[in-house]
């Protein structure tokens, strides 16, 4: 576990005390205590919670899925372990790591979910990713979570989350991605996995004294890391820059071109990143518009030359009638 110790657990008696632990005594105005979840079966391993607003990077992993996401704790596994699509959303906001499909060599059009796969129709749980040797140094930002609504913020360092130094010198970041995404299922969703380094920088307490089901996390460095936050955050990755007609989502730090599906006769330009009338469109409004240039110009034309044929016959008319009353008799004016 390198510099971090092991995770502090207790189990909260029914006195309403913690046992003495590696960092000493939890008091319970100090906990900070999740929603109360119904108690499960006696031979279930795991506590349940749910955690709000799991963030990096002041952006949230959940996006528009929900503030809160199911967690368990599973004090049998090491790694923090997240759903597919929230492990590619993570990863999207560290810069300068490098995960298992680009030492593979798999090509960007190739990497399924948010850029990140190990293979085409892989079941993303194989992916890893690591911290290259020349970014040891680096200050890494932290995850945060709340374990209620209006809970204060609880911080887990990514560097909290690093294994040994690896024989090329780089290390490996204990975060797995589940086989599913978040909403793989409604029924059953994919819950986030806590495992003991993921909870080494608190003092977990497991409430068991009631017919329902809580946990307790207290930091175990809870003075000001105002610094360290600061210099956290300037190495999260730059915001994309989104062109055209993009939308930029904030969960994976991503720019997303226009659903042009949704627009009658429009395709997408993915030069353009914007949504253009299709061919076919162009063509139609081609012949509608022509057709109806056609239909004015006639217009145009018969209203021109209508009034000239009927001014010429108006006049072809008065010579023949001024011709045929030249020859009838003229009646003088006046007596007999």
């Amino acid at each position: 576990l390198g510099a971090w110790d092991a995770a502090s657990a207790h189990l909260w008696g029914a006195a309403g005390e913690a046992a003495n632990g590696s960092r000493g005594k939890a008091r319970a105005a100090e906990l900070q205590w999740s929603e109360v979840s119904p108690r499960r079966e006696p031979r279930s391993r795991f506590h349940s919670l749910l955690l709000f607003e799991l963030s990096l990077c002041d952006a949230s992993l959940f996006g528009g899925i929900s503030s809160f996401w199911q967690a368990s704790v599973d004090t049998g596994s090491s790694c923090l372990a997240l759903p597919a699509d929230i492990f590619g959303n993570a990863f999207s906001w560290i810069p300068l790591v490098q995960c298992n499909f680009e030492r593979a060599g798999i090509p960007p059009a190739q990497r399924g979910l948010d850029g990140i796969a190990t293979a085409p129709g892989d079941d993303h749980s194989a992916r890893r990713c690591w911290l290259n040797r020349s970014q040891l140094a680096a200050p890494l930002p932290d995850l945060t979570f709340r374990l209620a609504q209006t809970a204060p913020t609880l911080h887990l360092p990514l560097a909290a989350l690093l294994l040994p130094v690896e024989a090329d010198g780089g290390r490996e970041f204990c975060i797995r991605s589940l086989a599913q995404q978040t909403a793989s299922t409604m029924r059953y969703p994919t819950a986030v996995v806590l495992g003991t380094m993921a909870l080494a920088p608190f003092v977990a307490v497991f409430d068991t004294s009631t017919d329902a089901q809580r946990v307790g996390l207290l930091p175990k460095w809870p003075g000001a890391r105002t610094e360290e936050l600061e210099a956290g955050k300037r190495w999260c990755a730059a915001h994309k820059q989104c062109v055209a007609q993009q939308t930029y989502v904030a969960k994976n730090n991503a720019c997303t071109d226009p659903d042009c599906g949704r627009r009658y006769f429009y395709r997408l330009d993915e030069q353009m990143h914007a949504c253009v009338p299709s061919q076919g469109f162009c063509v139609a409004a081609a012949l509608i518009l022509g057709s109806l240039a056609l239909c004015e110009f006639l217009l145009q034309e018969g209203q021109i030359r209508f009034p000239r044929r009927v001014a010429a016959l108006s006049a072809e008319a008065d010579r023949r009638y001024a011709g045929r009353g030249s020859d009838e008799p003229v009646f003088a004016e006046g007596g007999q």
